[in-house]
């Protein structure tokens, strides 16, 4: 008989799976201890980290400011201090001091130019006689003729300017005037002070524009000499 048909016969087949099962642990034996700690270790990672994650979304604050939260808050800041009554004259106080802080700025700048002989380069007018070349007597007089216009125009800018700060400023007096009637002495104290602090910032950032201009266009007053004798064989 062959020994295989023999096994099969005998029934040695449970015997082979009872090899197999001898190889795991009995169920109601009990776990040592280093078997004990590494179960449970293996179940705390399993379980307790998305718990653990969970809590911490919960209770977390995020340190981003809200999508939908203004850059600017200087408003916002200056309201909790400006009784809500007086926060529109504060704003357009703030509105009409900015106005007059460039004005300033404008005719100051072209009152040093005429000071020093000197006109903005956007002012100086380069044309040329058409069709003819002139004599030097007639080219000097061409060129009068420019440098008189230029210096026509500045002028006329520095009274623009100059026109604009009075009306301006009549209008900063009469919203003042007001303000000093309707608001106790403190609120009035506050948005002067604020409004002469938010002036100072505006003559810094239109000094600091003016200083880069400059330095970009290689001048020292933003303005230029006079213009040169046109080039007589340009036509205009």
């Amino acid at each position: 008989m062959d020994p295989l048909d023999s096994v099969h016969q005998a029934g040695s087949s449970p015997a082979v799976l009872t090899n197999i099962q001898t190889s795991k642990r009995p169920a109601s034996s009990p776990l040592t201890e280093d078997e004990r700690k590494t179960r449970q270790r293996t179940t705390t990672e399993q379980q307790g980290t998305p718990s653990h994650t969970a809590l911490n979304t919960n209770n977390a604050t995020s340190t981003e400011p809200p999508a939908n939260e203004p850059e600017n808050v200087d408003d916002n800041t200056t309201n909790i201090a400006i009784n809500n009554q007086f926060f529109p004259t504060f704003k357009i106080l703030r509105k009409l001091n900015n106005k007059l802080v460039t004005a300033q700025h404008h005719r100051t700048f072209l009152s040093n130019l005429k000071e020093n002989g000197q006109v903005p380069k956007g002012l100086q007018v380069k044309t040329a006689p058409t069709g003819a070349e002139l004599d030097l007597d007639l080219l000097h007089d061409w060129e009068e003729a420019h440098i008189s216009l230029a210096n026509t125009l500045r002028d006329i800018l520095i009274k623009h300017w100059i026109y604009t700060e009075t009306h301006i400023v009549n209008q900063i007096t009469e919203h003042t005037e007001r303000l000093r009637i309707k608001a106790p002495p403190e609120q009035v104290s506050l948005i002067l002070r604020l409004i002469e602090k938010a002036n100072s910032s505006k003559a810094t950032e239109l000094s600091t524009r003016r200083r880069r201009k400059n330095e970009r266009t290689g001048t020292s007053a933003g303005g230029g000499p006079p213009p040169n004798p046109p080039n007589t064989n340009q036509a205009m």
